[in-house]
Parts: structure tokens; sequence; C-alpha cells
């Protein structure tokens, strides 16, 4: 057995320049804890990862409504 038996095909990656509101499909497509992020698409080395629970709830609290101010 070797490598390419066992393994997964490359996941979807972000770049650092992409905005969260950019990377929600993704984000929401992606069944890992760690989107992989690239430094380019075309180069494609790894600088970093997003974790995906913490993204999400960012652009969670980002579009839920906001009180009113009282008074």
């Amino acid at each position: 057995m070797i490598a390419y038996d066992v393994m997964r095909p490359p996941p979807v990656c972000l770049t650092p320049n992409q905005s969260l509101l950019d990377a929600l499909p993704v984000l929401l497509a992606s069944e890992q804890r760690n989107v992989p992020v690239i430094s380019t698409q075309q180069e494609r080395r790894l600088v970093g990862a997003v974790a995906r629970a913490e993204a999400l709830g960012i652009l969670s609290e980002a579009i839920s409504p906001r009180s009113a101010p009282n008074g």
C-alpha cells in the first residue's frame, strides 16, 4: 500500500486576502475543522489555516441583528 491508495483529493482552500464573507461558501461546504490558507491559487503554498467554527462564529455575530439602543 502506498500514500496514493489512501489519499484524499486536495481540499478547497482560502487565500490570505479573501474576506470572510467571500470565504463563506468554502467554510460552509468544508467538513474540516481547519480550512487551509494558501499563498495563491497558482503557487498553493500552505501559509496557515482558518478554524472553521471560529470563522463561522465571527460571521454569525456580524450578521446577527443588533439590539436597539434604549432610550
